[in-house]
């Protein structure tokens, strides 16, 4: 459906228990997708941020959450980078950098095995706050970055699956005939120096939703009581929970 703003494109949909698909025309507008939200575990004063992607913005939106979750008492913080395919390794550093206080987020290592550390920013809003990460098989590239930096510098714990293992920067060179080719310029390591490509971020505590498990975003949270939580199926959040408030389920 990707196109110039303002053109048409039709769809053919198919309904749920009708036999004939019907067309639909929309009109192709940009979308401003909203990278952060938060909500309070239900029952806890744990805040519960969700970034689905490090696009552009994405640092200072988790700071706008965590400003937010603080001035309304948040004692602990989930980050939920599940399904987080990545982005801009420098919103990456950006959102670590405000749970950590000092040290390495990442290290660059060049074709001629030169390796060069990327520092924390200062002025972290959070780096006092329990804190547990959650990960799995679609948390990628710069969320990784993110990952591997809480688990390097013993901020917070991992909870949830071995990460995909992207670690690379690609280069994009056009040829003369019109196409072109992508070569691995960089690879990204943690700041204890271990390769993520290939091998992800291993989590703390392995923890898998089960096939009919379902992932609770904040906006989920907010309509749960908490005895709807605890007989969710959402195993990693629960364990996060868990974690943080020492009670079983919350």
């Amino acid at each position: 459906v990707r196109g110039p703003e303002g053109t048409e494109v039709t769809l053919t949909v198919m309904h749920r228990g009708v036999a004939e698909p019907e067309d639909i025309t929309i009109v192709r507008q940009r979308i401003q997708l909203q990278p952060v939200s938060w909500s309070f575990v239900p029952g806890t004063m744990i805040a519960d941020v969700r970034l689905i992607q490090f696009s552009a913005g994405a640092a200072d939106a988790v700071r706008v959450a965590l400003e937010e979750a603080i001035g309304q008492g948040a004692q602990a913080i989930v980050l939920d980078l599940r399904s987080n395919p990545g982005g801009l390794v420098d919103e990456a550093v950006g959102v670590a950098s405000h749970f950590l206080d000092d040290g390495v987020v990442y290290q660059r290592r060049d074709a001629e095995d030169a390796t060069a550390p990327v520092s924390v920013l200062p002025d972290g809003l959070a780096t006092d706050l329990p804190l547990v990460v959650l990960i799995d098989l679609g948390t990628a590239s710069s969320a990784e970055i993110v990952s591997g930096a809480i688990a390097d510098n013993e901020r917070g714990t991992l909870i949830g699956e071995q990460t995909f293992g992207t670690g690379t920067v690609l280069n994009t060179i056009e040829l003369s005939d019109g196409s072109a080719v992508r070569v691995g310029i960089e690879r990204w390591l943690t700041p204890d120096g271990e390769l993520i490509f290939d091998r992800g971020i291993t989590p703390d505590e392995i923890v898998e939703l089960p096939l009919d498990g379902a992932l609770l975003e904040p906006a989920d949270l907010r309509d749960l009581s908490p005895e709807e939580l605890i007989a969710s199926t959402d195993l990693q959040l629960l364990r996060a929970v868990e974690l943080l408030s020492g009670e079983p389920g919350g």
